[in-house]
């Protein structure tokens, strides 16, 4: 771990820079893999003592053990306090799914224990019941609650503050960074110290080769307090694709064999770039590719199936953009 610490006595400044290290309690973290040949592992986490407002994610993991592909049909939980994400949609046998919980310390005092039931399916039902609980303490408040960086383009590195006040007897004091997740920089500033009383200002850099997509990770912030080392601070962060496809899959849905059916998808980047060519065309498939450079393609792609039956194919779009020369279409319909 390495750490900067630079002091002025008159105005009590500590600044920290730091990397991971190990610690033995962990609040937002993720659950190991289930054993071999079990479809559930661990489903209960304790957050521990959180300071009130924070957001707290968990990440569970299950594996399907069965022979079809499984996907959530029903869900069931005990508080509002809590939101459920479940990825993939779809898992196949032998795939592992994720159960993200993030639980918001804002509406309660206290101890607060959530119960969520689920069920997979479709076909014969697997049940689940997971749980994870917190003690929201009111002599630490964050202000906001979180790092939250809402959409951001690929290659940005955006910077956010979350201000931490403590209120109460103890000298209070956060030492570091005990775990500190790829992607991010951590620094730590001590605005004040004053008797009951002391303010941190914590501030966050996002690297610029975070991959697209969602980012939810957590800071574990290290504190000197014995009955809570240990101050968890989510990260959010949407990461904007700097070339997408919509759709990013073609459904023609059932067509009439000799008859024709037209699908456009958009290709946006966030620069300019040129449609190079498009491969796998024919058995019905045809691309009408535009010449220019812009931004945004709009791309009319035409089925006319032959002969009755399904297709699945894919269209490789070629295009000059450097980090996106290729892009992968997969198309699908049922000619009848």
């Amino acid at each position: 771990m390495e750490r900067i610490l630079c002091s002025i006595a008159a105005s009590l400044l500590l600044l920290v820079t730091v990397r991971a290290v190990d610690d033995t309690k962990k609040a937002g973290t993720v659950s190991p893999l289930p054993e071999e040949g079990k479809m559930f592992g661990e489903m209960k986490h304790d957050f521990g003592m959180v300071p009130r407002g924070s957001q707290l994610l968990h990440r569970f993991q299950w594996r399907n053990t069965s022979d079809k592909p499984l996907e959530l049909v029903e869900y069931q939980r005990s508080c509002g306090c809590t939101s459920v994400s479940i990825s993939p949609k779809v898992v196949e046998p032998g795939a592992v799914g994720m159960i993200d919980m993030l639980m918001d310390t804002k509406p309660f005092a206290g101890e607060k224990t959530v119960n969520l039931s689920l069920v997979f399916g479709p076909g014969k039902l697997y049940s689940a019941q997971y749980q994870v609980k917190a003690f929201s303490r009111g002599d630490i408040v964050y202000n906001p609650g979180q790092f939250s960086f809402g959409v951001i383009s690929e290659g940005a590195t955006p910077t956010g503050n979350v201000d931490i006040e403590y209120a109460g007897n103890l000298d209070f004091k956060i030492t570091g960074v005990a775990e500190q997740p790829a992607g991010v920089e951590v620094k730590i500033a001590e605005n004040y110290r004053r008797p009951g009383t002391v303010g941190y200002h914590i501030t966050t850099t996002l690297a610029n080769d975070l991959p697209s997509g969602d980012y939810k990770q957590t800071i574990q912030l290290r504190t000197n307090d014995p009955n809570n080392p240990i101050l968890p601070v989510l990260v959010d962060a949407t990461v904007r694709s700097s070339l997408t496809v919509v759709p990013d899959k073609l459904f023609y849905g059932t067509v009439k064999a000799g008859g024709t059916m037209n699908r456009r998808i958009t290709l946006r980047s966030s620069a300019p770039f040129k449609i190079l060519g498009v491969d796998g065309q024919g058995n019905g498939i045809s691309v009408a590719v535009p010449t220019t450079t812009a931004a945004v393609h709009s791309l009319l792609i035409q089925w006319r199936p032959v002969d009755a039956g399904e297709m699945k194919s894919e269209l490789r779009i070629r295009t000059d953009n450097e980090k996106f020369p290729l892009v992968v279409l997969p198309v699908s319909g049922l000619a009848q």
